[in-house]
């Protein structure tokens, strides 16, 4: 049988989470704290926005409907849950339906605050994945189970050591979906990129593995913006190896090698990379 169906907390937090948020950004913009920030220009104020994760999903079948509905779902369940509050009134009608009296309503009140409560969106975007229509129920249950979907990749596609899939294509294709649905916003990709195989300091400052994904995934990125997305700025994950929740210290995203006993810190190739593409605004990736 399904195991879709659960307490619904999930929703609960999420929910009062936005509710925060929105009541936050009251207070920025009542008290005036976005003219303690300046952005460069004499006249630009301090933003406020919010970040959010997701991932791509490509259909399985491009021409099969349910496969497409299947994609649409499960990237309105991830990104679709946190944002479309803040730019569409309320959530995923995917979700509404799925989900039912799970997830809590909004007041018209809690609407109001939450419609415009954000300058920026930011993304936090890692990987992507192919979605299509479940073939039997889930035998598990919880969020991942609501989505009603079946996630999987292609063999060719390589994986990182979050076993997360690399697919540099989808840093486009989500920015242009985003685009899309919330109407031209502006956007910052607030996180991007991978914990690589680093067993001592010598693989972990020769990651060539680290320096491609970035390379791929900043052009990703650069072609959204070449077809109009409006992407204010880039900000690489991470600076330095760090705390990777219930992984601990054994997943590092950083740059920067770490040495968790001695602290000592070790710019890795991903760096030298990075520092040049910063150098050259993008004019060392290749075409």
């Amino acid at each position: 049988r399904s195991m879709v169906g659960g307490s619904g907390k999930p929703y609960q937090v999420g929910h009062h989470l936005l509710l925060a948020h929105a009541r936050a950004v009251e207070v920025f913009r009542s008290e005036e704290y976005a003219n303690m920030y300046q952005r460069g220009k004499k006249d630009e104020r301090g933003l406020i926005g919010i970040s959010n994760s997701g991932d791509h999903r490509f259909p399985l079948d491009p021409n099969s409907e349910d496969d497409q509905e299947a994609a649409t779902r499960s990237m309105e369940f991830q990104l679709g849950w946190m944002t479309d509050p803040i730019w569409l009134g309320d959530y995923p009608p995917s979700m509404r339906k799925i989900l039912g009296t799970r997830l809590p309503n909004f007041t018209e009140d809690e609407k109001k605050k939450l419609v415009g409560s954000a300058d920026f969106i930011g993304l936090n975007h890692y990987s992507s994945a192919f979605a299509s229509k479940p073939s039997k129920p889930a035998t598990y249950g919880g969020y991942w189970a609501d989505q009603l979907v079946t996630l999987s990749g292609k063999d060719s596609w390589k994986k990182t050591e979050m076993g997360w899939y690399v697919v540099p294509d989808g840093a486009r294709e989500i920015l242009l979906w985003m685009d899309k649905r919330y109407s031209h916003p502006l956007i910052f990709v607030t996180e991007n990129g991978m914990s690589a195989y680093e067993p001592d300091k010598e693989h972990s400052i020769h990651d060539d593995a680290r320096v491609e994904y970035l390379e791929g995934y900043i052009r990703g990125f650069g072609q959204a913006l070449g077809q109009g997305v409006n992407l204010g700025g880039y900000f690489a994950w991470s600076l330095l190896d760090n705390f990777e929740w219930q992984y601990g210290f054994s997943k590092r995203f950083g740059i920067v090698h770490v040495n968790y006993t001695t602290h000592v810190r070790t710019p890795k190739s991903s760096a030298e990379f990075y520092s040049e593409v910063i150098e050259t605004n993008g004019g060392v990736l290749p075409e």
